[in-house]
């Protein structure tokens, strides 16, 4: 009978069902470490010397850590020990590293908006035995300070539909020049609703601060589907008059 199968833990462990929930996190990168390695049976991996390994055994280990704050004010990080070959480094980190045309030397100290994606690969915990699946760290957006990053969150964590306490938008001069739309889904979509409701929570929490506000934008994904720094929308809080 399929019961018995589906109860059976041997079986679950080797087809695991679940996916891996991705989860996105906003934090701060504060580990950057590329170095060279060689990998040898029983100590895993040791610095390479280039007096006695030979090239072809040299591999890039690379380290990254990016502290996250939680909700009570503790921190913790987001680790990420792996191997420039690696499948979540190459096809995972490193192309989320260069759609954001941003290289490891000056990543450390940037604030990002990062997520844990599944590979769709799997490992055994060697102290548990226990069948994991592997995951790997991809970078959504980088931010020029703390403010900016603060704002994008409080954006992505609003419920959708919800204006939050955010005061409306001021409303559209008719002597302004109509700006050309940015690039965009439907005009009549829910996200480009949100998109719309999240630029003023964006301006007020950036201080009304033009060039943070622009920086914001640019770096939200989902706001810069919708909007740039010429729409209505955007020219309407930004402009004095």
């Amino acid at each position: 009978m399929t019961t018995a199968t589906i109860s059976d833990p041997y079986d679950t462990a080797m087809n695991p069902s679940q996916p891996t929930q991705e989860r996105t996190y906003f934090g701060l990168v504060t580990i950057v470490d590329p170095w060279f390695c060689v990998l040898q049976k029983g100590v895993s991996k040791r610095p390479f010397d280039a007096t006695v390994d030979d090239m072809t055994q040299r591999s890039t280990a690379i380290k990254l850590s990016v502290e996250v704050e939680k909700r009570d004010g503790d921190t913790y990080t987001l680790d990420q020990d792996t191997l420039d070959w690696s499948k979540e480094w190459r096809d995972f980190t490193l192309p989320s590293l260069r759609q954001l045309t941003i290289d490891l030397r000056t990543l450390k100290g940037r604030y990002v908006q990062v997520k844990r994606q599944s590979t769709g690969e799997t490992y055994t915990n060697k102290t548990t035995g226990e069948l994991k699946a592997k995951s790997a760290l991809v970078f959504m957006a980088v931010y020029d300070d703390l403010a900016a990053m603060k704002a994008a969150a409080e954006v992505f964590y609003t419920p959708r539909g919800s204006s939050s306490d955010a005061a409306p938008a001021a409303q559209p001069v008719p002597s302004r020049p109509v700006a050309s739309p940015a690039p965009a889904a439907s005009e009549n979509s829910a996200e480009r609703q949100f998109a719309e409701q999240s630029l003023t929570m964006l301006w007020k929490a950036l201080g009304n601060d033009v060039d943070k506000f622009y920086a914001a934008i640019e770096t939200n994904p989902m706001i810069a589907r919708h909007f740039n720094r010429e729409s209505a929308e955007v020219r309407d809080l930004t402009l004095p008059f």
